[in-house]
């Protein structure tokens, strides 16, 4: 981005709400990060989610994989079950 003079850009973070109650907070962290293509945090009252896409550059295929609080080592993939279970 700065070789190329691409400004920075705010991203928009959006909330998942239960009943008028905020359940997980959505907030972009990166589009180029080392090691991944893009990290988004999967924000909640027990801790913070990192979701980090783990797909070849510019595949076309996301890979979206997350780490859970405190466990920066093990990671879970991301389906609509897993996602699920984030929610609950």
């Amino acid at each position: 981005m700065r070789k190329f003079h691409v400004a920075r850009a705010n991203m928009p973070s959006f909330d998942i709400l239960r009943e008028g109650t905020p359940v997980m907070r959505f907030q972009p962290k990166g589009l180029w990060t080392i090691g991944a293509n893009g990290r988004i945090d999967l924000v909640r009252r027990e801790g913070t989610f990192i979701l980090v896409d783990q797909s070849e550059n510019l595949s076309g295929n996301p890979q979206w994989e997350y780490y859970a609080p405190g466990n920066a080592r093990a990671t879970t993939k991301l389906n609509k079950d897993t996602f699920i279970q984030l929610l609950v």
